[in-house]
């Protein structure tokens, strides 16, 4: 996901990133985002992030889901 910020950062686009669904809740519905891109792992695992997908609000944000561990079993790129 670094790699990926910094490449989008070097277009001129706005990153934003959370670590938790709460805050990615609170960011989602604060921003407006045009595109989201999540970890899958971390799509999984909160009902409360999957829900927001179903929102009115986000009916027009495109959804991108990455998937891809690194050997030691971490997310980090």
């Amino acid at each position: 996901m670094r790699l990926l910020t910094k490449i989008l950062q070097s277009k001129g686009y706005t990153v934003s990133e959370a670590l938790d669904g709460e805050e990615f809740k609170a960011k989602a519905t604060e921003l407006s985002p045009d595109l989201i891109i999540a970890n899958a792992d971390f799509w999984q695992q909160s009902d409360e992030v999957k829900a927001l997908r179903f929102q009115k609000e986000m009916e027009n944000v495109l959804f991108i889901l990455l998937s891809g561990n690194t050997p030691n079993g971490s997310d980090h790129t």
